[in-house]
């Protein structure tokens, strides 16, 4: 495997949380010295090859290994080190930084004596998602932001959903524990996160999948609980959160989201949300 560094960093988008701010994936020569970091974001760091030891909290702390296919999250504020001056062979790492997890309940899963949560992804499906977010960012840039924040979301439900084993470890349970996405759904979903500011139908989605519109429709209902509609309004009323926040009206954000109005956004807005989007915005 060849060095380098995949990812992209975005800036902050106030009203969304869990927000990402940068995803990486690096592969090349372990650091030939010890390190210590402290950051002022959530950090979910994760390890696809051996990466020596670490310890959280304290200079004085136990060391800890950190072997393949583990995470560690660390809340902000923070200080781990990491010691990989032992290894041999490739680096392999990547992380998420990102605003926003006491949001979703990811402060509750952190013990404050032990200072991070350990996560074991045994099949690797963490470690899928930072490497799809990293390849988003990288070959489409500030594009990426909603496929890396999609993804984000994903790794918080894969934690909030682990099996703890003790007070710092957790075993991720594939697709969070719930049955894997069919190719059918997933294709779909990610046919929606692509398609924000176009026109989309059931007709069009159930033809390119070659299966007919009751067919998705039951099959997408089943698998995620929701139509693929209701995914796409609550993907549009996302981004169009983050687009308010930064100042543009309802009528400018509308034309960018497939909305046939203003009226139709805010009408969408206030079935998503609960709220129109002027109380939204305080």
């Amino acid at each position: 495997m060849s060095g380098g560094v995949k990812g992209y960093q975005w800036p902050a988008q106030p009203g969304l949380a869990p927000v990402v701010r940068t995803v990486q994936e690096v592969t090349g020569a372990y650091s030939a010295r010890g390190n210590r970091v402290m950051a002022k974001l959530w950090v979910l760091d994760y390890e696809f090859a051996s990466h020596g030891v670490c310890r959280v909290k304290s200079a004085r702390a136990a060391w800890r290994p950190r072997g393949p296919r583990t995470a560690h999250l660390y809340p902000p504020g923070v200080a781990y080190w990491e010691d990989a001056r032992e290894e041999r062979g490739v680096r392999h790492s990547g992380w998420f930084c990102f605003d926003g997890g006491e949001a979703c309940g990811l402060a509750r899963m952190v013990d404050p004596a032990k200072g991070y949560m350990r996560f074991e992804d045994r099949e690797g499906a963490m470690g899928r998602l930072i490497q799809e977010a990293a390849e988003a960012g990288r070959r489409l840039g500030a594009d990426g932001f909603w496929r890396a924040q999609a993804l984000l979301c994903m790794a918080v439900d894969l934690m909030v959903s682990a099996e703890r084993v003790d007070a710092e470890t957790c075993v991720i349970r594939p697709e969070g524990g719930a049955p894997k996405m069919s190719a059918l759904v997933a294709q779909t979903a990610q046919y929606l996160r692509d398609h924000l500011s176009g026109r989309v139908t059931l007709e069009d989605l159930a033809r390119r999948a070659h299966v007919s519109v009751s067919t998705l429709s039951h099959r997408y209902r089943e698998e995620t609980g929701e139509t693929p509609m209701t995914t796409l309004a609550k993907l549009r009323v996302m981004q169009a959160k983050a687009l308010m926040q930064r100042g543009l009206p309802l009528k400018a954000i509308a034309g960018r989201l497939g909305f046939v109005d203003a009226f139709h956004l805010s009408k969408t807005f206030k079935r998503v949300e609960g709220v129109s989007p002027r109380k939204a915005m305080g």
